[in-house]
């Protein structure tokens, strides 16, 4: 947004409010700022804090004759986590059982994920792979500077073939279906992927002959 400010005030920090006073009429964007300098408009949320309702934070506005209310933003104290888990057949030009998303290779939905770390206790976030097999997770700060493991449990009738660390600098293990990499409190981490194929089994068929 354009500045400067018409106004600037101090979030409660107990209980997160915070009020603007005696505004006229007009459209107006505000913004979560680290900065109490008016010129300084450029959203900046504090260190090691992610949005999460208004995830630029910023809002935008219109005052007429009464009360605005209930311009809130979320924030989350951590970490984000973001990949897909994808059919790894070859379509669309693709090559099959490489391991990397190419061609036209469609998301896996009903995929289980989770990310565990000793300062969660186990388990910090669980999701379920959606639309495009696109998943979710969210680091929180007990889990600062720990080593993080990201675990796929593929849908059922898929068998994995590989993944990929993405962003996180980290490694994929094909035995465990494992991403484990460093955390850092206040990163996104994207473009993590675990890759499946339609898996066939063998079994009797529980019938048996014999010569007359």
């Amino acid at each position: 947004p354009a500045g400067p400010a018409t106004q600037v005030v101090a979030v409660d920090p107990t209980t997160g409010a915070f009020a603007f006073t005696i505004v006229a009429a007009g459209s107006y964007t505000i913004v979560i700022d680290t900065s109490s300098d008016a010129a300084d408009v450029t959203p900046t949320p504090t260190a090691g804090w992610l949005g999460t309702e208004e995830p630029d934070a910023t809002r935008s506005l219109t005052v007429a004759s009464t009360d605005v209310t209930e311009q809130d933003f979320g924030l989350f104290h951590g970490s984000r986590v973001e990949g897909a888990v994808f059919e790894d057949d070859g379509a669309g030009g693709g090559v099959a059982g490489n391991g990397i998303r190419d061609g036209a290779e469609a998301g896996i939905i009903g995929a289980a994920l989770r990310a565990e770390a000793s300062g969660c206790g186990g388990i910090c976030d669980s999701d379920a792979s959606t639309t495009g097999g696109a998943f979710v997770l969210w680091i929180p700060f007990a889990a600062d500077g720990q080593s993080i493991a990201v675990i796929e449990t593929d849908a059922a009738g898929f068998v994995s073939t590989g993944g990929s660390a993405g962003t996180t600098g980290g490694s994929y293990a094909l035995a465990s279906d494992t991403v484990t990499f460093t955390n850092a409190v206040g990163s996104v981490y994207t473009s993590l992927e675990f890759a499946a194929v339609s898996g066939s089994s063998f079994g009797p068929n529980h019938q048996r002959t014999a010569m007359p």
